[in-house]
């Protein structure tokens, strides 16, 4: 027997299926999203692998083995780019964009690379997007201010890099200068 005002029986079954479907649902939503996570973890950690032993042949002087490595990270980010963080994913985009630095005067091909090397430094400008973190702005900056000095503008490359006193900065700031004939 119904009460005046009571939906009947089936439509509270109804009812508590569809909140027992919505719970299932936002479940398997942060479920799904907690595996996204850490697939883009296990991604962006080999990127970090690859990237590494690039830095590495570049540390000890290996510029052709860095190259060669350059194009297998190359190969890496340009395939997975859509499921890499942003971060990990502008900072492979720069150091692409010194390998091709690197790449142009062991081969002296200086405008090509130039290119080359201007393009990807816009990719990783695009792939840091607007949250860029204050140690990849630098990273930034520097790589930028080396494409200044090398098209002999080297006041702006010198103004960009101002007063700021982290190695790579200071590195690339006397660099400069030394180029200059100024120390």
């Amino acid at each position: 027997r119904m009460e005046v005002g009571q939906p009947p029986e089936s439509t509270q079954a109804m009812l508590i299926t569809k909140a027992a479907a919505t719970r299932s649902v936002n479940l398997l939503t942060e479920q799904n999203e907690q595996l996204e996570q850490q697939l883009r973890d296990q991604l962006d950690e080999k990127t970090e692998e690859l990237w590494d032993r690039v830095l590495k042949d570049i540390q000890n002087q290996n510029y052709r083995e860095a190259i060669a490595k350059g194009q297998e990270l190359a190969e890496w980010l340009d395939t997975r780019a859509g499921q890499l963080s942003n971060a990990v994913l502008g900072r492979g985009h720069l150091l692409l964009a010194q390998v091709a630095l690197i790449e142009s005067s062991e081969c002296g091909e200086l405008k090509d690379e130039l290119t080359k090397s201007r393009e990807l430094y816009e990719k990783a400008r695009a792939a840091f997007g607007e949250d860029v973190s204050d140690e990849n702005k630098l990273r930034l900056s520097n790589l930028q201010a080396k494409l200044l000095s090398i098209d002999n503008r080297d006041e702006e490359a010198l103004t960009l890099l101002g007063n700021a006193t982290d190695p790579q900065s200071v590195t690339t700031r006397l660099l400069i200068l030394i180029d200059r004939g100024e120390s």
